[in-house]
């Protein structure tokens, strides 16, 4: 009788522990499942000295470190994929975004 109740407090014991680690492990993460697909106007915002950021079709703001020179054109339309950056920065503009690609909706 002891050895049946030493061996399923055993199992229980293995099972909470596989529960824990099963718990603690984050999930697989599908590779771009971060990204931002992005239609927007690069706009000129005059604050802070002036800066490039981007204005989404949903009035959403993106604030990205930098915009390529050939994209610098306020009211130019453009397709980006981006990637979201966690803090804040000292514009407190938009969302902070890492350019990952970017291409003219014009083209």
């Amino acid at each position: 009788m002891r050895k049946a109740i030493r061996s399923t407090a055993s199992l229980a014991a293995v099972v909470v522990a596989m529960l824990v680690i099963g718990c603690s492990t984050p999930a697989p993460r599908h590779p771009g499942a971060d990204l931002l697909r992005i239609d927007a106007q690069v706009t000129w915002v005059d604050l802070e000295g002036g800066f490039w950021g981007l204005v989404a079709e949903d009035g959403t703001r993106y604030d990205p470190p930098a915009i390529p020179r050939r994209f610098q054109r306020d009211g130019l339309p453009v397709h980006v994929v981006a990637k979201p950056v966690d803090g804040l920065t000292a514009r407190m503009w938009g969302q902070p975004v890492r350019v990952l690609r970017i291409g003219s909706a014009e083209e």
